[in-house]
Protein backbone atom coordinates (compact mmCIF):
# COMPACT_ATOMS: atom_id res chain seq x y z
CA UNK A 1 0.00 0.00 0.00
CA UNK A 2 1.71 3.43 -0.87
CA UNK A 3 2.61 5.24 2.06
CA UNK A 4 0.39 8.59 0.99
CA UNK A 5 -3.37 6.22 1.47
CA UNK A 6 -2.50 4.63 4.97
CA UNK A 7 -4.43 7.22 6.41
CA UNK A 8 -7.66 6.28 3.99
CA UNK A 9 -7.05 2.78 4.54
CA UNK A 10 -7.20 3.36 8.06
CA UNK A 11 -10.66 4.93 7.94
CA UNK A 12 -12.04 2.41 5.70
CA UNK A 13 -10.93 -0.12 8.67
CA UNK A 14 -12.47 2.34 11.64
CA UNK A 15 -15.70 2.22 9.60
CA UNK A 16 -15.62 -1.84 8.56
CA UNK A 17 -15.34 -2.16 13.09
CA UNK A 18 -18.18 0.27 13.73
CA UNK A 19 -20.65 -1.01 10.67
CA UNK A 20 -19.49 -4.40 11.92
CA UNK A 21 -18.63 -5.16 15.56
CA UNK A 22 -18.77 -8.72 15.86
CA UNK A 23 -16.77 -9.85 12.92
CA UNK A 24 -13.18 -10.76 14.07
CA UNK A 25 -10.68 -8.61 12.25
CA UNK A 26 -7.27 -9.38 11.62
CA UNK A 27 -4.78 -7.09 10.33
CA UNK A 28 -1.15 -8.35 9.88
CA UNK A 29 2.12 -6.24 9.34
CA UNK A 30 5.95 -6.12 9.59
CA UNK A 31 6.67 -4.70 13.03
CA UNK A 32 8.34 -1.46 12.82
CA UNK A 33 4.92 -0.59 10.51
CA UNK A 34 3.10 -1.12 14.29
CA UNK A 35 5.42 0.94 15.77
CA UNK A 36 5.18 3.97 13.03
CA UNK A 37 1.44 3.52 13.27
CA UNK A 38 -0.03 1.73 16.16
CA UNK A 39 -1.36 4.94 17.46
CA UNK A 40 -3.68 5.22 14.49
CA UNK A 41 -5.87 2.17 15.89
CA UNK A 42 -5.66 3.17 19.80
CA UNK A 43 -9.47 3.98 19.76
CA UNK A 44 -10.24 0.79 18.40
CA UNK A 45 -8.91 -1.29 21.54
CA UNK A 46 -6.96 -4.15 19.27
CA UNK A 47 -5.17 -6.21 21.12
CA UNK A 48 -2.08 -6.65 19.41
CA UNK A 49 0.30 -9.87 19.14
CA UNK A 50 4.15 -9.87 18.30
CA UNK A 51 5.13 -12.88 15.85
CA UNK A 52 9.06 -13.34 17.35
CA UNK A 53 11.65 -14.99 15.14
CA UNK A 54 11.91 -18.39 14.90
CA UNK A 55 13.92 -20.23 17.75
CA UNK A 56 16.88 -22.73 15.85
CA UNK A 57 14.74 -25.84 17.20
CA UNK A 58 12.10 -24.13 15.20
CA UNK A 59 14.13 -23.59 11.91
CA UNK A 60 15.77 -27.57 12.64
CA UNK A 61 12.52 -28.63 12.76
CA UNK A 62 11.37 -26.92 9.90
CA UNK A 63 14.02 -28.20 8.23
CA UNK A 64 13.52 -31.91 8.75
CA UNK A 65 10.26 -31.65 7.77
CA UNK A 66 11.23 -30.58 4.94
CA UNK A 67 13.96 -33.76 4.19
CA UNK A 68 16.85 -31.49 5.06
CA UNK A 69 19.64 -33.96 6.48
CA UNK A 70 20.40 -33.24 10.12
CA UNK A 71 23.86 -33.07 9.39
CA UNK A 72 23.20 -30.45 6.50
CA UNK A 73 21.26 -28.50 8.91
CA UNK A 74 23.65 -28.72 11.58
CA UNK A 75 26.36 -27.45 8.93
CA UNK A 76 24.28 -24.29 7.39
CA UNK A 77 23.57 -22.84 10.83
CA UNK A 78 27.45 -22.39 11.48
CA UNK A 79 28.40 -21.35 8.63
CA UNK A 80 25.10 -18.65 8.76
CA UNK A 81 26.14 -17.75 12.75
CA UNK A 82 27.81 -14.82 13.49
CA UNK A 83 28.44 -13.76 17.14
CA UNK A 84 25.11 -13.35 18.67
CA UNK A 85 23.16 -12.63 16.25
CA UNK A 86 19.50 -14.06 15.17
CA UNK A 87 20.71 -15.67 11.92
CA UNK A 88 18.61 -14.58 8.59
CA UNK A 89 16.61 -18.18 8.45
CA UNK A 90 15.24 -17.20 12.10
CA UNK A 91 12.81 -15.37 9.83
CA UNK A 92 10.20 -17.12 8.65
CA UNK A 93 9.77 -15.77 5.27
CA UNK A 94 13.91 -16.19 4.86
CA UNK A 95 13.95 -19.85 6.33
CA UNK A 96 11.17 -20.24 3.40
CA UNK A 97 13.18 -18.80 0.57
CA UNK A 98 15.77 -21.07 1.90
CA UNK A 99 13.79 -24.37 0.85
CA UNK A 100 13.21 -22.81 -2.69
CA UNK A 101 16.30 -21.89 -2.98
CA UNK A 102 17.41 -25.79 -2.76
CA UNK A 103 14.71 -26.80 -4.78
CA UNK A 104 14.88 -24.25 -7.34
CA UNK A 105 18.92 -25.14 -7.72
CA UNK A 106 18.51 -28.73 -7.02
CA UNK A 107 21.73 -28.33 -4.44
CA UNK A 108 22.35 -31.57 -2.53
CA UNK A 109 25.92 -30.79 -0.86
CA UNK A 110 24.49 -27.80 1.46
CA UNK A 111 28.96 -27.59 2.60
CA UNK A 112 29.54 -25.80 -1.12
CA UNK A 113 26.44 -23.39 -0.48
CA UNK A 114 27.71 -19.95 0.94
CA UNK A 115 26.52 -17.18 2.40
CA UNK A 116 26.97 -15.08 -0.66
CA UNK A 117 24.50 -17.75 -3.11
CA UNK A 118 21.81 -17.34 -0.19
CA UNK A 119 22.06 -13.28 0.19
CA UNK A 120 22.29 -12.79 -3.28
CA UNK A 121 19.09 -15.24 -3.61
CA UNK A 122 16.95 -13.72 -0.58
CA UNK A 123 17.69 -9.67 -2.11
CA UNK A 124 16.59 -10.89 -5.19
CA UNK A 125 13.67 -12.83 -4.41
CA UNK A 126 12.64 -9.50 -2.14
CA UNK A 127 13.26 -6.58 -4.91
CA UNK A 128 11.62 -9.02 -7.19
CA UNK A 129 8.63 -9.47 -5.63
CA UNK A 130 8.27 -5.75 -4.72
CA UNK A 131 9.02 -4.64 -8.64
CA UNK A 132 6.49 -6.96 -9.35
CA UNK A 133 3.82 -5.60 -7.38
CA UNK A 134 4.86 -1.99 -8.42
CA UNK A 135 5.15 -3.31 -12.26
CA UNK A 136 8.14 -1.86 -12.33
CA UNK A 137 11.91 -2.53 -13.65
CA UNK A 138 13.77 -1.27 -11.21
CA UNK A 139 15.30 -4.19 -8.95
CA UNK A 140 19.08 -3.45 -10.41
CA UNK A 141 18.90 0.49 -10.31
CA UNK A 142 17.52 0.06 -6.53
CA UNK A 143 20.25 -2.79 -5.81
CA UNK A 144 23.13 -0.43 -7.02
CA UNK A 145 22.18 2.25 -5.00
CA UNK A 146 21.65 -0.02 -1.71
CA UNK A 147 25.37 -1.09 -2.27
CA UNK A 148 26.50 2.06 -2.40
CA UNK A 149 24.47 2.98 0.46
CA UNK A 150 25.38 0.22 2.72
CA UNK A 151 29.06 0.39 2.20
CA UNK A 152 28.39 4.32 3.82
CA UNK A 153 27.47 3.17 6.70
CA UNK A 154 29.74 0.54 6.95
CA UNK A 155 32.29 3.15 6.51
CA UNK A 156 30.91 4.87 9.38
CA UNK A 157 30.37 1.95 11.70
CA UNK A 158 26.41 2.15 11.82
CA UNK A 159 23.47 0.24 11.32
CA UNK A 160 21.14 3.41 10.74
CA UNK A 161 20.82 6.55 9.60
CA UNK A 162 18.65 9.43 9.99
CA UNK A 163 16.80 10.61 6.96
CA UNK A 164 18.58 13.78 6.82
CA UNK A 165 21.53 11.75 6.43
CA UNK A 166 20.11 9.96 3.70
CA UNK A 167 19.68 13.14 1.78
CA UNK A 168 22.79 14.11 2.49
CA UNK A 169 24.01 10.31 0.80
CA UNK A 170 22.20 11.24 -2.23
CA UNK A 171 23.80 14.87 -2.43
CA UNK A 172 27.13 13.68 -2.54
CA UNK A 173 26.80 10.75 -5.02
CA UNK A 174 28.68 12.18 -7.77
CA UNK A 175 27.51 9.88 -10.84
CA UNK A 176 24.71 9.21 -13.13
CA UNK A 177 23.51 6.61 -11.09
CA UNK A 178 21.43 9.23 -8.67
CA UNK A 179 19.88 10.88 -11.39
CA UNK A 180 18.43 7.82 -12.89
CA UNK A 181 17.76 6.89 -9.44
CA UNK A 182 16.02 9.89 -8.24
CA UNK A 183 14.00 9.93 -11.42
CA UNK A 184 12.53 6.72 -11.62
CA UNK A 185 12.17 5.84 -7.59
CA UNK A 186 10.31 7.77 -5.34
CA UNK A 187 11.24 7.73 -1.52
CA UNK A 188 8.42 6.64 -0.32
CA UNK A 189 8.90 3.16 -2.58
CA UNK A 190 12.84 3.38 -1.36
CA UNK A 191 11.53 3.28 2.31
CA UNK A 192 8.77 0.83 2.20
CA UNK A 193 9.42 -1.55 -0.93
CA UNK A 194 13.30 -2.17 -0.95
CA UNK A 195 15.41 -3.57 1.99
CA UNK A 196 14.76 -0.69 3.88
CA UNK A 197 13.28 -0.28 7.55
CA UNK A 198 11.55 3.33 7.52
CA UNK A 199 11.72 3.88 12.08
CA UNK A 200 9.69 7.67 10.87
CA UNK A 201 12.80 9.70 11.48
CA UNK A 202 15.62 7.32 10.74
CA UNK A 203 16.21 4.23 8.18
CA UNK A 204 18.45 1.08 8.37
CA UNK A 205 18.43 -2.28 6.65
CA UNK A 206 16.06 -4.79 7.05
CA UNK A 207 18.65 -7.35 8.30
CA UNK A 208 22.19 -6.18 9.57
CA UNK A 209 23.68 -8.76 7.45
CA UNK A 210 22.49 -7.93 4.14
CA UNK A 211 24.46 -4.33 4.99
CA UNK A 212 27.55 -6.10 5.28
CA UNK A 213 26.79 -8.25 1.99
CA UNK A 214 25.98 -5.16 0.48
CA UNK A 215 28.88 -3.55 1.81
CA UNK A 216 31.16 -5.97 0.38
CA UNK A 217 30.04 -6.06 -3.29
CA UNK A 218 30.32 -2.27 -3.75
CA UNK A 219 33.85 -2.85 -2.00
CA UNK A 220 34.75 -4.93 -4.47
CA UNK A 221 33.27 -3.44 -7.43
CA UNK A 222 35.85 -0.29 -6.40
CA UNK A 223 39.16 -2.15 -7.59
CA UNK A 224 41.97 -1.80 -5.58
CA UNK A 225 40.20 -3.92 -3.40
CA UNK A 226 43.16 -5.22 -0.89
CA UNK A 227 44.63 -1.42 -0.73
CA UNK A 228 40.88 -0.09 0.00
CA UNK A 229 40.43 -2.65 2.37
CA UNK A 230 42.86 -1.77 4.67
CA UNK A 231 41.77 2.20 4.20
CA UNK A 232 38.63 1.63 5.59
CA UNK A 233 38.98 -0.92 8.00
CA UNK A 234 42.16 -0.17 9.81
CA UNK A 235 42.54 1.69 12.84
CA UNK A 236 45.66 3.90 11.45
CA UNK A 237 46.54 4.47 15.26
CA UNK A 238 46.06 1.02 16.66
CA UNK A 239 46.90 -0.44 13.49
CA UNK A 240 44.40 -3.17 13.80
CA UNK A 241 41.07 -3.42 11.58
CA UNK A 242 37.86 -2.69 13.41
CA UNK A 243 36.03 -5.41 14.97
CA UNK A 244 32.57 -3.94 13.34
CA UNK A 245 34.77 -4.97 9.73
CA UNK A 246 35.07 -8.49 10.47
CA UNK A 247 31.65 -10.01 8.92
CA UNK A 248 31.81 -7.56 6.00
CA UNK A 249 35.62 -8.65 5.47
CA UNK A 250 34.31 -12.80 5.20
CA UNK A 251 31.85 -11.79 2.42
CA UNK A 252 34.63 -9.70 0.70
CA UNK A 253 36.75 -12.41 1.16
CA UNK A 254 34.12 -14.81 -0.20
CA UNK A 255 33.72 -12.85 -3.59
CA UNK A 256 37.45 -12.84 -3.68
CA UNK A 257 39.06 -15.99 -2.09
CA UNK A 258 42.67 -14.11 -2.99
CA UNK A 259 42.24 -11.85 -0.10
CA UNK A 260 42.20 -14.07 2.74
CA UNK A 261 46.15 -14.94 3.07
CA UNK A 262 47.34 -11.17 2.91
CA UNK A 263 44.51 -10.26 5.39
CA UNK A 264 45.39 -12.36 7.62
CA UNK A 265 49.47 -11.96 6.82
CA UNK A 266 48.33 -8.07 7.80
CA UNK A 267 47.32 -9.67 11.26
CA UNK A 268 50.11 -11.58 11.84
CA UNK A 269 53.11 -9.12 10.68
CA UNK A 270 55.19 -8.27 13.41
CA UNK A 271 55.33 -4.78 12.21
CA UNK A 272 51.65 -4.54 12.85
CA UNK A 273 52.43 -3.79 16.81
CA UNK A 274 49.53 -6.35 17.59
CA UNK A 275 48.41 -9.68 16.97
CA UNK A 276 44.08 -9.55 16.22
CA UNK A 277 42.77 -11.81 18.95
CA UNK A 278 40.97 -15.45 17.99
CA UNK A 279 37.38 -14.09 17.22
CA UNK A 280 39.49 -12.76 14.33
CA UNK A 281 40.81 -16.09 12.80
CA UNK A 282 37.63 -18.02 13.27
CA UNK A 283 35.61 -15.26 11.22
CA UNK A 284 38.05 -15.19 8.48
CA UNK A 285 38.94 -18.81 8.15
CA UNK A 286 35.27 -19.50 8.64
CA UNK A 287 34.60 -18.68 4.93
CA UNK A 288 34.03 -21.40 2.84
CA UNK A 289 37.55 -22.51 1.58
CA UNK A 290 36.83 -24.98 -1.49
CA UNK A 291 38.17 -22.83 -4.08
CA UNK A 292 41.74 -22.10 -2.08
CA UNK A 293 44.65 -24.15 -3.24
CA UNK A 294 46.21 -26.94 -1.23
CA UNK A 295 48.94 -24.80 -1.12
CA UNK A 296 46.92 -22.08 0.09
CA UNK A 297 45.77 -24.11 2.86
CA UNK A 298 48.62 -25.23 4.45
CA UNK A 299 49.89 -21.71 4.32
CA UNK A 300 46.87 -20.24 6.19
CA UNK A 301 46.79 -23.18 8.34
CA UNK A 302 50.26 -22.96 9.41
CA UNK A 303 49.77 -19.22 9.75
CA UNK A 304 46.95 -19.43 12.21
CA UNK A 305 48.43 -22.00 14.32
CA UNK A 306 51.48 -20.27 14.62
CA UNK A 307 49.03 -17.28 16.04
CA UNK A 308 47.82 -20.12 18.90
CA UNK A 309 51.29 -21.29 19.59
CA UNK A 310 52.13 -17.74 20.18
CA UNK A 311 49.12 -16.98 22.56
CA UNK A 312 49.80 -20.41 23.91
CA UNK A 313 46.36 -21.18 23.38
Amino acid sequence: MPQNEFSAYVLKIKSFVAKHPTIHLIISCRWHFFLKYQELFSELQFQFLRIYPFSLEDVRSYMTQTSVAAHDIEQLLSSLHFQDRTIVIQTPRYLELLIYYLRETGKHDIGELTRIDLFEYFIYKKLETEDRNLNTQKRDLIKRVLEKLALVMEIYQINQISKDELMTFFDDLKSDLKISFLQQVSLEVFYDKTLIKDNTTTIEFDNTEFQEYLAAKELHRLGHTLQTVFDLSVDPELREMYPSWFNTLTYLIELDISLLKPILNFANAQEAGHIQDESYHKFLTKVNLHLLSPEDKREIFESVFSYYQTVLH
